[in-house]
């Protein structure tokens, strides 16, 4: 848990940034979680 938290502290350079938005933008999205989380609560 502490390093979940330490996390939050994680400080990006611009172009960290952009590369990191540049290669989520490639990522293809499919399907639904919302129906999967409430079935299973």
């Amino acid at each position: 848990m502490e390093e979940n938290i330490g996390a939050a502290d994680i400080e990006l350079t611009e172009d960290e940034l952009s590369m990191l938005n540049e290669a989520l933008s490639n990522v293809e999205i499919a399907g639904s979680r919302v129906g999967r989380v409430k079935k299973d609560y």
